[in-house]
């Protein structure tokens, strides 16, 4: 037995982090009313026992008592950490304490720490600044230029509202910030700031920008107190925050430097893997100037110089660590790494060729070509990562590959599998995410396009599987999804998935995913009636790949929390494609709510999309395939872009994708009679039912440019869409039909021809074949000059499409009254948005939340036509009539005269106005102009006037 301890104490000497001593700590807590201390305090030991190198005491001053019973024998400690904030200590107490620090003692103080002591002339010394009143010392900080401020004026000290932070790291060469990324994302916690005091022998080693002071202000520094060596931290106001690993971190690395003067204890993975950042320098040399970003984004696109070769990119998904995989449709696993540390990933290294995985011996991939590779594992199209493995949705099975430390593939092995599938084009397994309950979630692609499908019995195909922990039980849970390409779960644990528009779905899809939920693509074996979209996405056709941007990312502008869609775009329009940003509330029934903006038009084809612990966002770009059999061509082509936040990027990159108050050439209402005319409705339905031979042309001119629709009626075989194949059915009996398949089952195909819709028995069947060829004859304009094709597109890109620009002023994207209004964006040649001004937030009224204040105007680039403006207004600062006054023009017309917003409303309540207006010069322009005090606006809405019938 006595051995066995022995081995027992070896090993765990083994495991813990080998240092020369544990440095001994003192906590001293209590008295703090406005923070829970009693819980805090554990989480502050625990944080620095787990990592080995300090053994931990506490104290509780809990009240003034508690030093008479006992005061701290403060030489015993290498440092203090100081959670306490209440009443001065005795006098003899605090003189033992300040003669430690001088005497080369060290200390850690937390957060609401800081506030205490405050007219401690010594304390205020140790600590450099604190939570402090006006006049009592310098505030310091950074403004936005970087430039170091110290400013004797100003305020109380206060702090924004608690909620996920981005830390900047100051001086990264500093022993406790050396690792740290030069920014992390940190919650939530306070974001403290106007912290003051003497304001000397101070190191700022991060900071964070506050909303209300537009200042970076202190949240991590060092002071040179005498002897002694001091560490301070704003964060840590509840257990959240000190249990989270950042806070972790820092904190322990800051308590062992402020006890030895060195560090040793190594920064999280997590932390450690974000690495060196690109400058602005890199970032703007590898921008995409053809992708047009809603907002300071940076698109940029990955310099990738050596490795195997991105072919088709179709999943894209990294690790905790920020490892990169990225798979090809051909069947190769790749990881993307910077290797020449410039910031950018821009090498490829080979994880696993998955394709060789189930080859007879002897047997190669075939090359690919136009034909679709096997027979070993195909079409890798949904990737997740959960615990050192890699999981990977094939045709045939769900597979999962070990990720060892280096980043490369260790052994791999099936986890699930068992469902139908033939070697069809269209038999793909999407999704693959871990939801909250352990299980793991994906889709099976819908097999109604399939001549010969394989037999499902239990309904599985066209579904959602929900498959236990262990891989072993699959069950179906929900139906009727076509062909759903990817899953996004939020933090609640909901799932959401993306589907395309075509036969039995009038709309492209967002959908929130229940159990034995059924989604309406014709459903096999429904247990419940069909469930109709959370969304109709408008941003571009075929929604893929979908991704929440985690909440704690407030890294990548204001949109933690936001689901990102990467949108495929048009079949055979190769260029086009890009990403939508979906906001969801969820009301007291469990419903969500979505609104939808245009996150960029481009790239084009993209079908993945995914989140680094970097903040940034990696997009797959798949590129061109051979369309009539969804299968790679020979020639590799595809990329991975990398979407950054970057407040400085020019404006031509941060323009609104879309403006649809500039028109084409050409009027509708003509269109419409020429449509009548040659008997377009013969073959296309423009409801939204698509229940015809031809595609359904309703929000068509939302999602295809002008010159796409050209092509599609000139030359309809250049790009036919997926359902739209055509297809000749050969019966038994010798006869052959000539349409589209609109679905079909095990025991029938119902087939569209021009004229009518059969229902064909499968055993009647002898083969179906797609066949070259458009069902659509070319010529279809011959005899329309281009006045008339201008026309019939004008009346194409109509339908369903509403012209109307709605702006949240000074704002993020935001639903009011079933309205959705944009992300405000600055005005550039084409668009439109504001000239001037600066944001301001202060409502907790949605419609008046934030505001464009102070010397400012909008513009927006319009069509000669009259146009409806409706503006909404909202005082939360002014609280007496004149005190904020001011007028509005359009086009240097009077419109709104003194405006007195709490004079017509009343206080922090929203006051709508509406008038006409006409472009004049190809825009319209409002002018806010101030009577008494500065404007104000906080909704713009911009919409044309319809021609009365």
């Amino acid at each position: 037995m006595k051995a066995f301890h022995l081995l027992v104490v070896w090993v765990a000497a083994l495991i813990m982090p080998l240092h020369a001593e544990r440095l001994p700590v003192l906590i001293i807590d209590g008295q703090d009313s406005h923070h829970d201390w009693k819980k805090v305090t554990p989480t502050l030991k625990s944080a620095l026992e787990e990592t080995g190198r300090f053994s931990v005491e506490v104290f509780s001053a809990s009240n003034d008592a508690a030093w008479t019973a006992g005061a701290p024998d403060f030489s015993r400690y290498r440092t203090v950490v100081l959670t306490y904030w209440g009443t001065d200590w005795p006098g003899p107490v605090w003189a033992s304490f300040e003669k430690y620090m001088k005497n080369g003692g060290g200390l850690v103080v937390v957060h609401a720490a800081l506030a205490t002591f405050p007219k401690n002339e010594e304390f205020n010394r140790m600590i450099s600044v604190g939570w402090r009143n006006a006049g009592q010392g310098k505030r310091v900080g950074f403004d936005q230029n970087g430039r170091a401020i110290s400013d004797p004026t100003g305020g109380n000290s206060s702090h924004n509202a608690i909620g996920n932070l981005i830390v900047d790291t100051r001086i990264a060469t500093h022993p406790i910030m050396a690792g740290f990324p030069n920014h992390w994302q940190h919650g939530p916690d306070e974001l403290y700031h106007t912290l003051r005091g003497p304001a000397r022998n101070q190191q700022i080693l991060a900071t964070g920008l506050s909303s209300s002071t537009k200042v970076h202000e202190p949240v991590l520094w060092t002071v040179a107190y005498e002897k002694g060596r001091v560490f301070c931290t704003t964060l840590g106001h509840d257990t959240r925050s000190t249990t989270s690993p950042t806070f972790k971190s820092s904190f322990s690395r800051g308590a062992e430097w402020a006890a030895a003067g060195a560090v040793t204890l190594p920064v999280p993975p997590q932390l450690a893997a974000a690495g060196k950042e690109p400058s602005r320098a890199t970032i703007e040399s590898h921008i995409d100037p053809k992708v047009a970003v809603t907002g300071p984004y940076a698109a940029v696109k990955l310099p990738i110089k050596s490795g195997p070769l991105l072919h088709n990119p179709t999943a894209i998904t990294s690790t905790p660590e920020g490892l990169l995989f990225v798979s090809n449709y051909t069947g190769e696993i790749l990881t993307i790494k910077d290797t020449d540390k410039d910031g950018l990933e821009d090498t490829t290294t080979l994880f696993i060729n998955a394709a060789e995985i189930g080859l007879p011996r002897g047997q190669t991939v075939p090359k690919p070509g136009i034909v679709p590779p096997g027979p070993g594992l195909r079409y890798p199209t949904g990737m997740t990562y959960k615990d050192g493995w890699l999981y990977v949705g094939f045709t045939q099975e769900i597979r999962r590959f070990e990720v060892k430390k280096d980043g490369t593939c260790g052994k791999h092995e099936t986890f699930a599998s068992g469902w139908p599938y033939t070697m069809h084009a269209f038999d793909w397994t999407f999704g693959v995410k871990f939801g909250k309950d352990g299980h793991l979630y994906a889709i099976l692609c819908t097999d109604y396009l399939n001549g010969k499908p394989a037999p499902d019995p239990k309904g599985l195909r066209g579904s959602m599987l929900r498959i236990s922990p262990d891989g072993k039980t699959i069950e179906r849970f929900a139906c009727g999804l076509r062909f759903a390409y990817d899953l996004a779960i939020n933090e609640a644990g909901d799932i959401f998935f993306t589907d395309n528009k075509s036969s039995g779905n009038p709309t492209e899809e967002l959908n929130h995913a229940v159990k034995d939920g059924n989604y309406g693509h014709h459903p096999k074996k429904p247990v419940s009636p069909p469930t109709l979209p959370i969304l109709d996405v408008a941003s571009d056709a075929s929604p893929d790949g979908c991704e929440f941007n985690p909440t704690t990312n407030t890294r990548f502008g204001n949109t933690a929390g936001d689901l990102f869609i990467a949108c495929w775009g048009n079949d055979g329009r190769w260029e086009n494609g890009g990403i939508a940003r979906v906001r969801l509330t969820k009301d007291a029934k469990g419903t969500y709510d979505a609104v939808e903006e245009v996150f960029s038009k481009g790239p084009g084809k993209v079908s993945d999309l995914t989140f680094a612990p970097s903040g940034d966002m990696y997009v797959a770009r798949f590129g061109q395939e051979a369309p009539a059999e969804h299968a790679p061509l020979a020639t590799p082509t595809g990329d991975v872009y990398r979407y950054i936040h970057a407040p400085w990027v020019n404006a031509q990159q941060t323009q609104p994708a879309t403006n649809p108050l500039v028109s084409l050439p050409g009027v509708p209402e003509k269109g419409k009679e020429i449509f009548t005319q040659r008997s377009c409705a013969t073959c296309h339905t423009v409801d939204g039912s698509g229940n015809k031979l031809g595609p359904d042309l309703h929000n068509l001119g939302l999602t295809m440019d002008r010159a796409g629709l050209r092509e599609s009626i000139e030359n309809p075989a250049a790009n036919i869409k997926t359902d739209y194949d055509t297809v000749q059915v050969t019966k038994k009996d010798g006869s052959e039909l000539v349409g589209r398949i609109d679905s079909s089952d095990e025991e029938k195909i119902v087939f569209v021809t021009a004229g009518s819709t059969e229902n064909i028995p499968r055993n009647q069947v002898l083969k179906t074949a797609i066949i070259p060829g458009s069902l659509m004859p070319p010529g279809l304009t011959a005899g329309l000059d281009e006045a008339a094709q201008n026309d019939l597109l004008a009346y194409i890109e109509s339908l369903g499409r509403e012209t109307a620009v709605r702006l949240h002023a000074g704002g993020e994207l935001v639903k009011v009254a079933d309205k959705t209004y944009s992300s405000d964006t600055a005005y550039h040649s084409g668009s439109y948005g504001f000239i001037g001004g600066q944001t301001i937030t202060g409502s907790e009224i949605p419609e008046i939340s934030t505001c464009r204040y102070g010397d400012f105007s909008y513009r927006f680039d319009a069509s000669d036509a009259e146009y409806e403006v409706t503006l909404t207004f909202g005082e939360w600062w002014m609280r007496s009539p004149g005190q904020r006054v001011f007028s509005v023009s359009a086009n240097k017309r009077e419109v709104i005269s003194d405006l007195d917003v709490v004079k017509e409303a009343g206080f922090g309540k929203p006051l709508t106005r509406t008038f006409r207006v006409k472009a004049s010069g190809g825009a319209i322009v409002l002018d806010f102009q101030a009577k008494a005090n500065n404007p104000m606006v906080s909704l713009i809405e911009v919409k044309a006037v319809k021609p009365s019938p």
